[in-house]
């Protein structure tokens, strides 16, 4: 597993509270689990993820509140 966090290409994350941590494992090609190390609040999200040289996907989610 690769731990990864959310933020800019930098490695600076603005605002703090938007640092996430995870684990990262390869399931099968092409396909990733992500294990959060703390669960998300309700609200709304996004995860930018790399592919190809140049190409980006961007996946937006919604947790909402029980």
């Amino acid at each position: 597993m690769v731990e990864a966090r959310v933020g800019s290409n930098q490695g600076k994350f603005s605002p703090k509270e938007d640092e996430i941590k995870f684990d990262d494992e390869l399931v099968s090609e092409g396909v990733h689990k992500l294990i959060l190390k703390d669960p998300l609040e309700p609200g709304q999200y996004g995860l930018i993820a790399h592919v190809g040289n140049s190409g980006y996907l961007v996946y937006d989610f919604v947790v909402e509140p029980e």
